[in-house]
């Protein structure tokens, strides 16, 4: 070795400013460290497993006689791969060091920059290689493939999405920064991930249109009263269409919203009716206007009914059959012509998908909305009907209760609609109309039970599809 180096000046800082540090340290400091056995070898050890069996009916007229089910195994383990480091340090080096060459610095300096990347280069590689190879002695273990996929601003959420669920199948639970295991600090490490790549990666997030800025500005929205969580913005702009896998997706980000509402009730309901009409009064003053289509647009393709698949299926009657159906389509078409005017009314920007799945209840009670990815233009009254129909019947109900709290609901959500933002007379007129075509042509109805309209024709079910109109015409009916 080279001669020691006697500064003029001593010093006992060292020049090592940036060592290395054991990565892989969690892997080498668990609990399972006290549980294991070292065998007398000095190299073999011996991880414990215990298996249960026995498992069996019973009843209370008898007591049965317990008896051992239970085996205690011990898995042995060799350790193949033993390394040692000695030195020499003379006093006198020490002491002409002032104390720099001090057997603690040395050592210091050996684990930092040799011993810890080498046992961290050799656990990773040796754990890919059990992970990516099969074992001779487990037929059922089988050799994985690591995931090649060059990350770019792209793609790098998708991959980590996965990433995460893979940890999520496999029950890894530990190595989480802060409370180690839980869902919501997997959650929280996912989000300060994804916080990272907008504000400090430089990913691009660019509006899906210019106006979405305003529909989604959390500002406007709390200083109005809407109870909505914060949307992170990058470049001043909050979404943007990405091409994943061949899936066409929508990225927004925006802060994770505690306490979602999975099921209503009549209280929720009227609390859901006044976020509404306070958002749609904020929409219409500002005139926000957003240029997508919506899910509760009666004069479109909607989530409610289907009239576009009943007409498909005109050639499949005939006879009275196919008089009925000509009848219920001149009634439709009367009815949309009463709601006609609400087709040339203007239209506003609307959250457009207020659901369980969308809504939380702050800690003080108040109902809030998030998840903006179905916003676009709609009629104001409309969307307020439809939603309101919408979380009467399609969302869960609280406390077990049936189909017969549906009214109830219905009534709740426009009582809290109505005392913020009343309809006008004429709107009762059209409410009446609007009801009765999405009653009659309700889309579970026509297109999704076992027992649909369409299934009935498909499978050649002439008496359920007369049934079916028998039933509409009856809807129609005011």
């Amino acid at each position: 070795m080279a001669g020691i180096n006697y500064a003029e000046q001593y010093a006992r800082a060292l020049a090592q400013s940036y060592p290395y540090v054991l990565n892989f340290g969690a892997l080498y400091a668990t609990e399972n460290n006290g549980r294991y056995r070292m065998g007398e070898d000095g190299k073999t050890i011996y991880i414990p497993n215990i298996s249960t069996t026995g498992r069996v009916a019973a009843d209370r007229d008898t007591i049965a006689t317990a008896t051992r089910n239970y085996d205690n195994a011990w898995e042995p383990k060799t350790l193949s791969n033993q390394r040692k480091w000695s030195t020499l340090v003379h006093p006198k080096d020490i002491d002409q060091t002032n104390e720099v060459a001090s057997i603690q610095n040395i050592t210091r300096v050996f684990n930092e920059e040799q011993k810890f990347p080498e046992m961290d280069a050799y656990c990773v590689s040796t754990l890919y290689k059990l992970w990516s190879s099969t074992d001779p002695k487990d037929s059922s273990k089988k050799a994985m493939t690591a995931n090649a996929t060059a990350l770019t601003k792209e793609n790098v959420l998708a991959v980590f999405d996965k990433l995460m669920l893979n940890m999520d199948n496999a029950r890894v639970m530990e190595g989480i920064p802060s409370a180690a295991g839980t869902l919501d600090s997997r959650l929280a490490v996912y989000r300060a991930f994804v916080r990272e790549m907008v504000t400090k990666g430089g990913l691009d997030i660019s509006p899906l249109e210019e106006t979405i800025r305003g529909i989604q500005d959390e500002e406007k929205l709390r200083k109005s009263g809407i109870t909505t969580p914060r949307q992170y913005q990058s470049n001043g702009a909050f979404a943007r269409w990405y091409d994943v896998n061949a899936y066409r997706v929508l990225v927004t980000v925006e802060e994770f919203a505690e306490n979602e509402i999975t099921a209503v009730d009549v209280a929720i309901a009227e609390k859901t009716g006044e976020l509404m009409a306070k958002m749609h009064c904020i929409s219409e003053k500002n005139d926000f206007h957003v240029s997508n289509a919506v899910m509760f647009d009666p004069f479109a393709a909607n989530d409610l009914f289907d009239i576009d698949l009943f007409l498909s299926l005109a050639p499949a009657f005939s006879g009275g059959s196919r008089e009925l159906f000509d009848r219920i389509v001149r009634k439709y078409g009367a009815y949309m012509e009463v709601l006609s005017p609400l087709k040339r009314q203007p239209r506003y920007a609307v959250q457009g998908d207020i659901s369980c799945c969308n809504l939380y209840q702050t800690r003080s009670g108040e109902v809030g909305v998030f998840d903006f990815n179905r916003c676009g233009d709609n009629n104001l009254f409309c969307d307020a009907v439809m939603q309101a129909i919408y979380e009467a019947r399609l969302m869960d109900y609280q406390d077990d209760a049936g189909d017969e709290i549906r009214p109830d609901i219905l009534a709740s959500f426009l009582k809290g609609y109505r005392s913020i933002r009343d309809f006008s007379e004429e709107q009762q007129n059209y409410y009446l109309y609007l009801y009765t075509v999405i009653n009659a042509f309700w889309r579970s109805d026509i297109r999704w039970r076992k027992d649909s309209l369409n299934n009935a024709v498909k499978s050649g079910n002439t008496q359920r599809a007369q049934a079916w109109l028998e039933t509409i015409w009856q809807r129609l009916t005011i």
